[in-house]
């Protein structure tokens, strides 16, 4: 005798599941369906806003020389330490007034900053905390498409996730008629 896949001792309500009622696994599904979807979804745009954010800000923005405040290594994570190498600096805009940032940087740029010294940097005049080092920023292209690859894994395996559940509601709501 062949047992159906569904009808598998190993699939039936066990300890393993809790004795979930198949409500409760639609429930679970269902939040991780969308905690899925979303932040994919969220990842990609965010990814491709700050891309578009920072390219218009390296065309059109305000380029000055800040002053290098602080140099900090958060951490080692490997051989490359790429995004734990962080500058912060000091910049003087033309009205006077003082900003003090903080920004990722790769390690070879980090390395080649001295406290104290000189750091290209480029910011909105109309909002002068929206800005960068010259260098830094969301700025590659090659990182956008990687990060929408990676998002999108997220979003479509929430999707797909919320298809199943919607067919399969469909099966139950045509089954109670």
């Amino acid at each position: 005798m062949r047992v159906s896949p569904i009808d598998h001792p190993f699939l039936r309500r066990t300890a393993f599941d809790g004795g979930m009622s198949d409500e409760e696994h639609n429930g679970i599904a269902l939040t991780f369906g969308l905690l899925f979807f979303g932040s994919g979804l969220f990842f990609v745009v965010g990814t491709w806003g700050a891309y578009h954010r920072d390219t218009s800000l390296l065309s059109v923005g305000q380029r000055a020389e800040a002053q290098v405040v602080a140099l900090e290594r958060i951490r080692d994570s490997g051989q490359d330490g790429s995004s734990d190498h962080l500058v912060r600096y000091r910049i003087t805009l033309p009205d006077g007034s003082v900003v003090e940032k903080q920004a990722g940087l790769d390690r070879s740029f980090w390395q080649s900053l001295k406290v104290g010294g000189p750091i290209e940097v480029v910011y909105d005049p109309d909002q002068p905390r929206n800005g960068f080092p010259v260098g830094g920023g969301v700025t590659s292209l090659f990182i956008v498409w990687l990060a929408t690859v990676f998002g999108s894994v997220f979003a479509l395996g929430g999707l797909s996730l919320l298809v199943v559940l919607a067919k399969r509601f469909a099966r139950r709501l045509r089954g109670a008629t």
